[in-house]
């Protein structure tokens, strides 16, 4: 029970500060963003989560003051050179969740593991495609989205109707067919039928063959979609699964070692526990473009201006 209060408190320290980023800018941090486009040397390649922004909010500015003085903001928060923490932010941590081991290649150091995720809504693609023509409206239904920004008076479904946060289970280092805090992909056909992703696991081990298992949420300060976004789509502690290889959009779903569910950070700063068993409507549908979620209230939950009236949850 201490643990969960303390995940629950961590949320809420969370909350008070994208209220307080707004207050000084006007609006949310991008869910992902950062210096440079994808590819660009001396840069964030634009692979940098908007968790990172809120650092002088959640008394970490000389952290902060490292990487904006860095060249480029510090470079591709995944290769060796950033400047990471020296130690895991607590704040960041839910302590029911054990810390998976930091792993440093000659290449690579993503840095402590997260546990808290942006959430993007419930949609399974178009996350990174800033294309207008034609638009993509799905990838602005959620709280966060790739280099956009969302103000308070968008989210007209209610502010205590929208999710901007929940938990991810990060995932043991080593080996592990555990859904929670794992991804598998390529799952094919999952951007129009999410329940395909259902098929990929039992009884919350996954059980395919042949391609890869991967940990999420395993750090702090990437963008990437699996340790950046939880999407409202599979139910709490569900398999999450990749369209592609890697896992650039799909399913991402919420996932803790609490009993019987998650936490989540709703926008008006309240935190809420949010059950595995929470209606999700039809998963044999595609996800929405435009007005109610097929997700039921899950879905609704991650939509912020469908024109949704959600009951008790």
């Amino acid at each position: 029970a201490a643990r969960r209060t303390q995940c629950r408190n961590n949320l809420k320290q969370l909350g008070i500060a994208l209220h307080n980023y707004h207050d000084v800018y006007g609006s949310l941090p991008p869910g992902t963003g950062g210096t440079g486009p994808f590819g660009t040397a001396q840069t964030n390649e634009g692979h940098l989560s908007g968790v990172v922004m809120l650092l002088p909010y959640l008394d970490q500015a000389p952290l902060w003051n490292r990487i904006t003085g860095a060249p480029g903001q510090g470079g591709h928060p995944g290769k060796v050179g950033f400047p990471h923490p020296d130690s895991d932010i607590p704040v960041l941590l839910c302590p029911t969740s054990p810390i998976p081991q930091r792993t440093v290649t000659a290449t690579e150091d993503w840095g402590p593991s997260r546990s808290y995720l942006v959430s993007l809504g419930d949609e399974t693609r178009d996350y990174f495609d800033t294309s207008t023509t034609p638009p993509r409206p799905a990838r602005l239904r959620g709280a966060f989205t790739y280099l956009a920004t969302f103000r308070f008076r968008d989210f007209t479904d209610g502010t205590s109707n929208t999710i901007m946060m929940a938990e991810r289970e990060h995932g043991a280092s080593g080996n592990s067919l555990g859904v929670r805090g794992r991804i598998v992909w390529p799952i094919f056909g999952i951007e129009t039928n999410p329940s395909l992703c259902l098929a990929t696991a039992s009884n919350g081990l996954y059980t395919v063959t042949g391609i890869p298992i991967r940990r999420m949420g395993f750090s702090w300060a990437g963008g990437w979609s699996n340790i950046n976004w939880v999407t409202t789509i599979l139910p709490p502690n569900s398999p999450s699964c990749g369209i592609t290889s890697p896992a650039w959009f799909g399913v991402m779903s919420a996932s803790s070692l609490h009993t019987g569910g998650v936490q989540v950070l709703l926008t008006d700063g309240s935190v809420r526990f949010i059950s595995e068993n929470i209606d999700t409507g039809d998963l044999t549908l595609p996800p929405a473009t435009s007005g109610p979620s097929p997700y039921g209230v899950w879905g609704a939950l991650g939509s912020k201006a469908a024109g949704e009236i959600i009951g008790e949850f």
